[in-house]
């Protein structure tokens, strides 16, 4: 726990760090990276620099991203509050559909390409809910949100609410959230592609929602907020707002 909590502080130091060095050195609007286009977008084209801290490395990468003048406001506010969820959308929405297009050949095909993408998107999805499910359980359950207290209810529904909710022994809250959730969203798909996800609960924490560090990352979204904001994400998350209203819980 000393140590998620040293990593924290240092993210948010990192973060007020950044906003102040930017205060100091505001970015200066060189003609060299910066282009008015005809359609009134603006385009700017740079090196972009990877530090690795633990390695000391620093590689330059050249980018070259166009958006409208008001996009590129928003984008910088959202930056600046969200350092590490900016990390995580341009990951998901810039770096990771580059790098798949790149090593499309080696991509399965067929009935096989479809299960690929079926088994990502429940990939992310199972993380991201598994880091956020993870929060809640540390909270009284009196303070959990409204949409919360309807998942709950439904699994009263189903009979399932011992299971997840009870005091035996075995997997974790989150976990079963998480895996009750997955399944009533993708029950079709899961019966369709065959895949056995939850034979092995260990192999579905490790391989779905542990590998990579996948719900850790995710779990940095929710690092120096309140309960209420935390509650809201809900409905800015795509992968939260669509699990949960696939669920009809809003």
């Amino acid at each position: 726990m000393a140590h998620t909590k040293n990593k924290e502080d240092y993210l948010n130091e990192l973060s007020k760090s950044f906003k102040y060095y930017l205060k100091k050195n505001p970015l200066k609007k060189r003609k060299k990276i910066v282009k008015k286009n005809r359609n009134g977008s603006v385009t700017v084209e740079n090196d972009f620099t990877l530090a690795y801290l633990k390695k000391g490395e620093r590689v330059k990468v050249e980018l070259k991203v166009t958006a409208t003048p008001e996009g590129w406001k928003k984008i910088e506010a959202f930056a600046l509050n969200n350092p590490d969820w900016f990390g995580l959308e341009f990951h998901s929405g810039f770096a990771r559909p580059a790098v798949l297009k790149i090593s499309e050949k080696n991509k399965p095909r067929g009935k096989q390409k479809e299960i690929y993408y079926f088994v990502n998107e429940i990939k992310i999805h199972a993380a991201i809910l598994f880091a956020f499910f993870k929060y809640w359980c540390r909270q009284p359950v009196g303070k959990w949100p409204d949409y919360l207290e309807k998942l709950k209810a439904r699994i009263k529904k189903d009979g399932s609410l011992e299971y997840i909710f009870g005091t035996q022994r075995g997997m974790n809250k989150p976990y079963k959230l998480t895996k009750y959730c997955i399944e009533k969203v993708y029950e079709e798909g899961i019966k369709a592609s065959r895949l056995q996800l939850f034979e092995d609960p260990f192999n579905f924490l490790q391989t779905y929602i542990h590998a990579n560090g996948r719900a850790e990352r995710f779990a940095k979204l929710f690092s120096g907020k309140s309960s209420q904001e935390i509650a809201d994400l809900a409905n800015t998350i795509p992968a939260l707002n669509f699990i949960f209203k696939a669920l009809q819980l809003y």
